[in-house]
């Protein structure tokens, strides 16, 4: 797979309903050495959220060759310690390519706002169902006035992933502003018949190790 440097990927996994509590438990206390891989490894703002039994992952890779990077992950001895506590509570999905384990979905549409606001960065993730008669990749001004959006919602960045059937919304902002009106457009833009439902963040990686971020971001 050939990634260039500040790609964002979206993946998705199932969990057992039986390891949820264990699961969310188990995040609160990742092992440093898998956050110190992770950052090794060029991945930075790499989020997990799950609501009803499904796992979805956002993260951005700032490195220059994506393949060495994950292989080292591969092979990082606690990291594959770790896989060992977390791979017995999560369930492939049947969209899985060969040799994957979370499904890579694709990024339908993203926007990075150009004024963002200043403040703390707050991660919201949201889903529902995807329409039948979606295209491959989001149509020129499919949403008009993108920044009027995000001047109006105090967005830093929107990114819309697609699985086989369902969405998956990533939202960036630094307000905890009431967007109900915001996902209330989102269902009428997507033809659904409820609103999208928030997602459970479980893990990110800037609360666990902020210096690893910050070395990424600083180059130190």
């Amino acid at each position: 797979m050939s990634i260039v440097s500040g790609h964002t990927t979206g993946s998705i996994i199932g969990l057992k309903k039986d390891f949820e509590e264990q699961y969310i438990a188990l995040h609160k206390h990742t092992f440093p050495g898998v956050l110190d891989r992770i950052s090794r490894s060029n991945i930075s703002d790499y989020s997990i959220f799950l609501h009803n039994g499904i796992l979805f992952s956002h993260m951005v890779y700032s490195g220059t060759d994506y393949n060495a990077d994950i292989e080292a992950i591969g092979t990082d001895e606690t990291t594959r310690e770790w896989w060992k506590l977390t791979d017995i509570m999560q369930q492939p999905l049947a969209l899985r390519k060969e040799n994957e384990w979370w499904s890579e979905i694709t990024l339908w549409f993203g926007h990075e706002f150009t004024s963002p606001s200043s403040g703390n960065t707050i991660r919201f993730a949201y889903t529902l169902p995807a329409p039948t008669d979606m295209t491959e990749t989001a149509p020129d001004q499919y949403f008009g006035d993108i920044d009027f959006w995000g001047t109006t919602y105090d967005l830093k960045s929107l990114k819309i992933f697609k699985g086989s059937s369902d969405l998956y919304i990533y939202l960036e902002t630094s307000s905890t502003a009431d967007y109900s009106f915001l996902l209330e457009i989102l269902a009428r833009v997507f033809k659904a018949e409820t609103l999208p439902v928030v997602m459970k963040e479980v893990f990110h990686t800037e609360h666990k190790n902020p210096e690893a971020v910050r070395r990424i971001t600083s180059g130190f």
